[in-house]
């Protein structure tokens, strides 16, 4: 049989507040004091509840909340990805750098990278990535070559 009340406890442990947030949504479905104990009409708040999820708000701020969220996590994701530091060789001064890092192959229609780690094989990419922006022709000239090498 269920109490046809719900002292200021079981709200704290039904929608997961603290004592204040408790009753302040007491007092708003209508909560009444029942001798020390605060309360509200467990069938009664049912129905406040129902009538507020029917409203349009109710389901604006859902869906705000689901967006948020989905944001909130994308930030962690790209904040955690933003703390790795790639490792990159970077050539002395006046040294013109070899036009693929070591452990990267260029074969006709392929690229083959040895790495060790997901952070290696990313500053792998990224550096060919930053030779090829650095001298596009360079690294035309590198890919067309490596199309006339016997397979």
């Amino acid at each position: 049989m269920r109490p046809p009340v719900l002292g200021r406890q079981a709200i704290e442990e039904i929608f997961q507040l603290k004592r204040r947030q408790a009753i302040h949504l007491m007092h708003r479905f209508g909560g009444f004091q029942l001798g020390r104990t605060f309360a509200i009409d467990r069938l009664r708040l049912i129905d406040e509840l129902e009538r507020l999820r029917a409203e349009p708000d109710y389901w604006w701020e859902t869906a705000r909340r689901k967006r948020f969220s989905q944001v909130l996590t994308q930030m962690r994701a790209h904040s955690r990805a933003a703390k790795v530091t790639l490792p990159v060789a970077m050539p002395h001064h006046g040294e013109t750098p070899p036009p693929l890092p070591a452990g990267v192959d260029v074969r006709p229609g392929e690229l083959r990278v040895q790495f060790h780690s997901a952070v290696d094989l990313l500053g792998k990419l990224y550096e060919v990535a930053q030779r090829a922006a650095a001298d596009l022709e360079g690294f035309e000239q590198l890919l067309a070559q490596s199309e006339q090498w016997p397979e």
